[in-house]
């Protein structure tokens, strides 16, 4: 007896699979085939795989793959994230009023414009996907001198809301008068603190000292000459720079906008502006939260090209929404013959603006002059000027909501006062609780509890809660090392980042009810003319003792061993233990070392807690105690009168280390020259003349884009690794306000920039009139005209009168301006357990890349180099500046560049000035720092490595011709199938990988008749392969024969078996 081998293949195509017939789709990797009346095997019989075909889209191309699965955790539970966004929800929108009458004269409330707009931030969870991310961001302004107003300011514009009435304000000189907060007990108006010295016991006399941060203000001069002698006309103040610094976004969580009524309408019912049931006494007082989005990327499954998925995720960033138009809503004129009545009228709407968003570039409500004037100023502080309450309710509303958004500078020292404020004893607010000092501070003299030795003890329980809320906040000072440089205060050369840190006092005994205050209160709130309010001046930092070194170690807070690095445990005399702060550190110095500190100012620096503290305690310096910080208890431990100063987190727009920012929308009813009016013309009485018969267009703003307009992701073919860039929306040349001109006066004409769109960064940036804002008063500077010189007549005698280009003095010079705003992304959306699984991890990012912490060398205003965007905390852009630009930097003035080794310098150009408008001094040469512009490319945050560009290198077949497992390795698929066959990807061509001669071989052990082969492709984890619908596997079965050559022979034998 003998036998043979008989091979069978056996196809078995996807495409006519039992599934490919019915046009079943939902899983590509697992099909069924019938094999008609079927085939029986024996035991013995060996099955294989001859040869596969799987069909999956880029194939052998140079490309990426991804599978769009869950990830899961070795228990293969499914991975998940949280994120917090902050939520908006909108309602109450007028669609059948406004209409334009007299309740409604001045557009205050606009067709379809949510009336009440809340925020919350809310938590979502996310599944973790290898394809997908959810990213957060926020967005930012910068201080580039356009569409951003420094705040606190009382008002816009003292010119109550009327057609044609502020072509002056274009060039005005601010003041006080014109929307600055005042004085207070500062020495200077902005809002900031200045105050005179102690001279032994002389009392305040000169020099004055600075208690703000002089990084965050710039000095204005006024135009005027002083008679005394001195600068401090009234003029002249202090505003936040501009600087380019990056402002982060805040919304309020409540704001009602003009027409939004409840109740009653009552003024008692209308004065929603509170917090648990108590009035707020200013803006700043309000409850922000960062705006933060959240945005999904995801990666096409399959395989795709690093450039088309590099567009595809650049695509996504700049989704861009339908176009959005603001109307007008008017009556129609009478029907001809009838008289005037609303039944003879047709309610027409107008489109005004336009506007379209993307998820990075959005447009925000804004500060606008017809909000924000003298007239909304006291309709919010002084009710009693109103006849009627609806229309007082309009103007109080319509002030409010120029502060639904702000912009702050160090958002982190925000937010973690904010959060320690909350824990504080005092206050009817929760959101501005506060604690007193707890004894009394001798500033005077070193006797008990005197100035050098002075232990800051205050109201504040001992409790692990409070003191991780204050490490909290003293941890994000330490990310600004400006905040303790102090050049022109006592503290001069004593404090720095890495030896104290301060808490807000307030200046004023008096002043029990609130911590700080803006300087924008009227008097009380009454009487005609607004002066100062003394329940609303300047708090004052109070530097205390600080170890970088034990920063993190909780302990008792002994002397030796303070806990955290600064507190101090005592005893209150009320038997309670509270927190208190030592100064000894800043106090004790040897001699000589002082003096060597750069920032060592013998006029100024003085050791101690400040004199002046205690000199400027009571309502008009009146009233106080000579030389005593007052405490709730004194030195013997028996109570005050009253309690002690107030004390704590000081969140008012003008605090020690806070600056904030108002959104602006830059228009005024005309424009610089008065040339034109942001109007169109009514459909009404025809008979109406010039003013009386437009539509103001200007109350339809009140909004401005913010963000990053064009932000991508590029693979570069260069290096073979992906970028993230533009982040940030850039500067642009642009054009002058009369740009385009045309006109039979040549000498009136001006030409239209052909490189306006050109993207660049600036140095000594020009101000084009193109936009408003009080910030950058007077627009009249930006260009001095008239200026007669005798060196350019060539004739040697008269002269000849030219224009000079000029930085505006609210400018910062020699400072890069290279950003209108852009987002920050502050989470990646992956967490480093499951980062190596993520898309990120494919592209070739790092988790270390994106997730260093703030400091004082990496904080929200850290200007990206090739260096340190390497590892970021926050993830933005700017533009490269090289070296090599700086050829182009020395220029004359009128902007010719020299193409020198020299570095640049400015220029006071040998003309005379008579006659001008301010700030130009008559009789003064005009100076002129030199125009610098240059081409712009973001920086790029590049992938640290080159991406995966193949998750997983083979494929298992599986199927249900084997009896038994005989593979081991991934994990079980879910199916009732064996592996019976390994594809690497070596071979692959045409959206195909192709397997050939595969040496495995599987022997059956049990006889069968198999009438259906069930095939799953499966990745190496063991689910199902993402492919296309026409794969293919061709099994092999080699079957053994029994059988003899002699025919005869094997008919004998058959005989036999019979017969037995």
């Amino acid at each position: 007896m003998s036998g043979f081998n008989e091979t069978m293949v056996l196809e078995c195509n996807r495409l006519s699979s039992e599934e490919g017939k019915t046009l079943n789709n939902d899983n590509p990797a697992l099909f069924t085939n019938k094999i008609g009346s079927g085939i029986k095997v024996n035991a013995g019989d060996t099955v294989s795989v001859y040869s596969a075909f799987i069909s999956e889209k880029g194939a052998g191309q140079e490309t990426i793959q991804f599978n769009g699965r869950q990830l899961i955790d070795k228990l293969n539970n499914p991975l998940r994230i949280t994120l917090r966004q902050t939520t908006l929800e909108k309602t109450n929108a007028c669609y059948q009023n406004p209409i334009n009458t007299g309740t409604n004269s001045d557009n205050q409330v606009l067709f379809g414009v949510p009336l009440l707009e809340t925020a919350y931030m809310e938590n979502k969870t996310f599944d973790l996907k290898d394809n997908e991310v959810n990213i957060k961001i926020s967005f930012y302004k910068t201080r580039n001198g356009d569409c951003c107003v420094s705040l606190p300011r009382r008002f816009l514009s003292n010119i109550a809301l009327q057609n044609n009435t502020r072509a002056t304000q274009w060039k005005i000189e601010d003041s006080v008068e014109s929307g600055l907060p005042f004085t207070g007990q500062s020495e200077q108006n902005g809002g900031v603190l200045v105050l005179r010295s102690v001279i032994g016991t002389a009392g305040l006399s000169k020099p004055t000292r600075s208690y703000f941060v002089e990084d965050d203000y710039i000095y204005k001069k006024g135009a005027d000459s002083s008679s005394g002698g001195e600068e401090e006309k009234p003029f002249s103040f202090y505003k936040l720079r501009s600087d380019n610094s990056r402002y982060k976004i805040f919304v309020s969580k409540d704001t009602r906008k003009a027409g939004y009524i409840t109740g009653t309408g009552t003024d008692a019912e209308q004065d929603w502006f509170q917090e648990d049931g108590f009035s707020l006494n200013s803006p700043s007082e309000a409850q922000y939260i960062p705006f933060e989005k959240i945005i999904t990327l995801t990666a096409p499954v399959g395989f795709s090209s690093p450039e088309s998925l590099a567009d595809s995720l650049t695509n996504q960033l700049r989704k861009t929404g339908d176009l959005d138009s603001s109307y007008y809503t008017e009556w129609s004129n009478n029907i001809s013959g009838e008289t005037a009545d609303i039944n003879s009228q047709v309610r027409l709407l107008r489109p005004i603006s336009v506007k379209t968003e993307c998820p990075t570039y959005q447009t925000f409500h804004s500060f606008s002059v017809n909000d924000h004037n003298a007239s909304t100023y006291y309709g919010f502080y002084k009710p009693s000027t109103f006849s009627a309450s609806g229309d007082r309710f309009f103007e109080y509303n319509q002030y409010l909501s120029n502060y639904q958004y702000i912009g702050i500078k160090r958002p982190d020292f925000y937010e973690k006062g904010c959060e320690l404020s909350r824990t504080m004893p005092a206050h009817n607010q929760d959101s501005l609780k506060f604690c007193h000092l707890n004894k009394d501070i001798n500033a005077s003299s070193n006797t008990e509890n005197g100035r050098l030795t002075a232990k800051i003890e205050i109201g504040h329980e001992w409790t692990k809660t409070n003191l991780d809320a204050w490490k909290g906040w003293l941890d994000t000072q330490g990310n600004y090392p400006e905040l303790f440089t102090n050049r022109n205060n006592n503290y001069s050369g004593i404090t720095n980042v890495n030896n104290s840190r301060f808490l807000h006092m307030n200046l004023n005994s008096y002043q029990q009810g609130v911590l700080g205050g803006d300087n924008v209160l009227p008097n009380a709130w009454t009487g005609e003319k607004a002066v100062n309010n003394a329940s609303s001046q300047n708090s004052v930092p109070l530097f205390f003792d600080f170890k970088p070194s034990a920063s993190n170690t909780f302990t008792n807070g002994t002397v030796d061993n303070p806990c955290y690095g600064f507190a101090i445990k005592k005893l209150s005399p009320n038997g309670s233990y509270v927190i208190s702060f030592s100064t000894t550190g800043l106090s004790l110095w040897e001699a000589g070392v002082l003096e060597k500190n750069p920032y060592y100012n013998v006029s100024m620096t003085t050791l101690g807690i400040p004199k002046e503290y205690a000199y400027y305690s009571g309502i008009n310096n009146s009233g106080r105690t000579q030389g005593i910080i007052t405490g709730t208890y004194k030195f013997d431990n028996s109570l005050n009168a009253s309690a002690g100063r107030v004390c704590g987190f000081d969140r008012h727009f003008n605090s020690y280390g806070n600056a904030v920012i108002g959104l602006a929308d830059g228009y005024l009813n005309n424009d610089y020259q008065n040339m034109t009016h942001y109007a169109v013309n009514t459909l009404e009485n025809n008979n109406k003349n010039l003013g009386a018969s437009i539509i103001d267009a200007t109350p339809f703003a009140k909004r401005i884009y913010v963000g990053a307009q064009e932000p991508k992701f590029e693979f570069s073919a260069s290096n073979q690794k992906f970028n993230i860039q533009q982040l940030h929306t850039p500067e642009y040349i642009g054009n002058l306000w009369n740009a385009g001109i045309d006109s039979a006066s040549a000498t009136a004409n001006t030409e239209t920039n052909p490189n306006a769109q050109e993207k660049v960064f600036h140095i000594n940036k020009r101000i084009n009139n193109t936009n408003w804002t009080t910030d950058m008063l007077p627009y009249s500077q930006n260009y001095a005209s008239g200026i007669s010189s005798a060196y350019l007549n060539s004739t040697g005698t008269g002269t000849v009168s030219v224009t000079l280009s000029r930085m505006n003095d609210m400018i910062t010079p020699w400072t890069v301006f290279d950003t209108q705003s852009g987002i920050f992304i502050e989470d990646f959306g992956i967490p480093e357990k499951s980062w190596n699984n993520s898309l990120w991890n494919t592209l070739g990012f790092t988790y270390k890349q994106f997730h260093s912490t703030l400091s004082a060398s990496l904080n929200y205003n850290t200007r990206l180099n090739n260096i340190n965007k390497l590892t970021l905390p926050v993830v933005t852009t700017n533009a490269d500046v090289d070296a090599g630009d700086t050829i182009n930097f020395n220029m004359n003035i009128w902007g010719a560049v020299n193409l020198t080794p020299q570095v640049p310098l400015p220029a006071l150009f040998n003309g005379a000035v008579t006659g001008q408008t301010p700030p130009f001094v008559d009789n003064r040469f005009p100076q002129s720092f030199p125009a610098i512009s240059e081409n712009q490319n973001s920086i790029l945050i590049q992938a640290a490595d080159l991406p995966t560009k193949m998750t997983r290198a083979y494929y298992t077949i599986r199927s249900d011709l084997l009896d038994k497992y005989t593979y081991l390795g991934s994990r079980d698929s879910g199916e009732a199938l064996k592996t019976i066959s390994v594809v690497n990807k070596i071979n692959g061509d045409g959206d195909y990988y192709f397997q050939q001669d595969n040496p495995l071989q599987f022997t059956v052990t049990n006889s069968k008749t198999i009438t259906n082969i069930t095939t799953q492709i499966c990745d190496p984890d063991g689910q199902s392969a993402q492919l296309n619908n026409d794969s293919c596997v061709m099994y092999k079965i080699d079957r053994v024969i029994q059988s003899t050559l002699n025919p005869v022979e094997e008919l004998l034998q058959a005989t036999q078996q019979q017969k037995k």
